[in-house]
């Protein structure tokens, strides 16, 4: 038998069709995209005949998003000007009117900014010559006032005689014995603080160089400052002159992340000038007057700089409506501002250790470390449960840890007790990032209040709560407990007073000056009345100072220089260009950094091949 196999006839191919374009004018040819458009002839005003080309001649008079080049009907071609029009006849006259209105605003688009005119040589801004006069009436008074103290002059006996016939031991100059603590605050406040503020995406330089112009400015002023309150006709300057003034800019740097992208820079120069005397006059109440022990400043440098920070925002008019973009992060920031943090975490008790000596600083390194690791370990978990997503925020990571540092600051060379050093780094760190991520956006929506860099948490909230743990500690203090008669080199208050049997009895085998014969309780109360002096002093001078930074010689921010660096800053091209000057349009890249016409078209460019991508890919 023959099988005959008769092959199916198939079905005749489809005619073939010119490919849709994605968007008119618009054609895919491998990796690259090409727009067609029409130009203008330039006597006749007729348009050309189309053809493809790659970029347009004249800059773009306003941009159309992806979205709006998709929804043009196929009727319209697009021009390279950012603008769609009809291609009929009887519009040709209203075509014509549109092109001169473009071209003028193409010249109008190629004049620089008013800000960027240059000025001559001789030329002063506010903000330039109101430092160039402060740091000129420096050098007036360091002339004047300031001179070397004993151990620094070269001219003093102890400094031109041998150590056999009187003279004094180069070992123990303080310069060496102190020289690398100098060096570690001057990382914390030179490089720690003005990392751990370069966080926004648009205020990174004022962050990093503001920071350094008030450090420098802090330290100077400072010294001064600290010699108004003696009496004493000369300053002499030392070793530890530097080390306090490192201090100062602490508490100044802490400040300065409160009013961070709201306040210009001379609007911050004459805060630090108005800050520097009071946070003299206030370290000076709380550890003479009050004689409150506040070892690591968590009262007089964090919270109080803190507070007064928040405070003076608050004055100067809170948070206004800046844009969304500013307010960002990008990731390459938010790991400048974790190390900063993690650099002053690291070399935040060298901020005050060189105060203690002996089994005090081994006690307190001790507690410190602690403390720190169990406020890393335990701000992870706080910022997922914060979170409603149950994701790790960087923000929320970097205020438990410095929440934990700044805590234990003020109790660290006490007998906190390993278990009670983690406990204190562990709870202190969980509630900062609980109350950052919860209740500080209610507060400042019903305050408003700015506190960009959320240092009335990390350093305000934090140093409350480790004057609350120096409240505890003396409380339980006595020279029969953990102590012995150590507790009055500890707390000095509660040290016998002068002339009393007391007193005869413990210098007979521990040397300790006379003190107040306070109780533990008394000791405790005063270290709560020292929370509540910095609270009242910080809020009232942070007001103040915020109300008179509102005089307009100050050179107050307008809406558009909020959390941004154009107005003060030399911007690359790059960066400050609505458009970014450089994309890459199918296998070959194209730059005109000079040119904003094609600054513009590139960024055309670059959103059409964004949505030919997505249309090829799918979500």
């Amino acid at each position: 038998m023959v099988v005959k196999c008769l092959k199916a006839s198939s079905p005749p191919p489809p005619p073939k069709t010119r490919e849709k374009p994605l968007l008119p004018g618009v054609h895919l040819r491998g990796l690259s995209v090409t727009i067609t458009h029409t130009h203008r002839h330039p006597a006749a005003g007729l348009p050309h005949p189309e053809r493809e080309t790659g970029f347009p001649r004249t800059p773009p008079a306003c941009h159309k998003s992806p979205t709006d080049l998709a929804k043009a009907s196929p009727t319209q071609s697009f021009r390279g000007r950012g603008e769609f029009d009809i291609p009929r006849q009887e519009e040709r006259p209203q075509r014509e009117a549109e092109g001169a209105r473009d071209d003028a605003e193409a010249q109008t688009f190629h004049q620089p900014p008013q800000g960027n005119v240059e000025k001559p040589l001789w030329y002063l801004t506010t903000t330039t010559a109101a430092i160039l006069l402060i740091q000129g009436l420096f050098i007036i008074l360091f002339t004047a006032f300031v001179r070397y103290d004993e151990l620094a002059d070269a001219s003093h006996p102890g400094n031109n005689h041998h150590y056999i016939l009187g003279g004094n031991l180069s070992k123990h100059n303080p310069g060496g014995l102190l020289h690398h603590q100098l060096l570690n605050m001057e990382i914390v406040v030179l490089a720690g603080v003005g990392l751990r503020m370069a966080f926004l995406r648009e205020y990174s330089y004022s962050s990093v160089g503001v920071s350094l112009l008030l450090t420098a400015m802090t330290l100077q002023w400072a010294i001064l400052c600290r010699w108004f309150i003696t009496d004493k006709e000369f300053m002499y300057i030392s070793i530890y002159s530097l080390l306090e003034g490192c201090v100062v800019s602490v508490s100044v740097g802490v400040t300065h992340g409160a009013l961070l992208g709201v306040a210009s820079p001379l609007q911050l120069v004459l805060l630090t000038l108005l800050q520097v005397p009071v946070h003299t006059a206030t370290h000076h109440l709380v550890n003479n007057i009050i004689q409150a022990v506040d070892r690591g400043g968590s009262l007089s440098v964090h919270m109080f700089g803190a507070v007064f920070g928040v405070s003076a925002c608050r004055a100067l008019g809170g948070r206004r409506s800046a844009t969304t973009t500013r307010l960002s992060a990008s990731k390459t920031s938010q790991v400048a501002a974790f190390i900063g943090t993690m650099v002053m975490v690291v070399y935040l008790p060298e901020v005050w250790s060189w105060r203690s000596s002996g089994d005090d600083q081994h006690r307190a390194q001790i507690n410190t470390l602690l403390a720190t690791l169990a406020a890393a370990i335990v701000a992870l978990p706080a910022s997922s449960i914060a979170h409603t997503r149950r994701k790790f925020s960087m923000s929320d990571i970097q205020c438990g840890v410095m929440g934990g540092s700044v805590a234990v600051a003020a109790v660290a060379d006490m007998m906190l007790e390993a278990y009670g050093a983690l406990l204190l780094g562990a709870i202190t760190s969980a509630i900062c990032v609980l109350t950052r991520r919860r209740l500080a956006p209610m507060l400042q929506t019903r305050l408003g209040v700015a506190d960009t860099a959320g240092v009335g948490v990390s350093h305000g909230l934090a140093g409350a709560m480790g004057g609350l743990a120096g409240v505890v500690m003396a409380a339980s203090a006595s020279d029969k407990g953990s102590y012995g008669v150590s507790v009055y080199e500890i707390f000095p208050p509660m040290a016998p007073k002068e002339s009393t049997p007391e007193l005869a009895e413990v210098v007979s085998y521990y040397v300790v000056p006379a003190g107040k014969g306070r109780s533990s309780g008394s000791q405790a109360a005063h270290q709560l009345a020292a929370i509540l002096a910095v609270l009242v002093i910080s809020v009232v001078s942070g007001v103040l100072a915020g109300l008179l930074l509102r005089l307009p010689l100050l050179e107050n921010l307008t809406q558009d220089d909020l959390y941004s660096d154009h107005r003060f800053w030399q911007i690359p091209a790059r960066q400050s260009s609505p458009c970014r000057a450089h994309t890459q349009v199918g296998p070959h890249t194209h730059s005109h950094p000079h040119d904003p016409a094609h600054a513009t078209t590139h960024h055309k460019h670059q959103q059409i091949q964004s949505l030919a991508h997505n249309n090829n890919t799918g979500p």
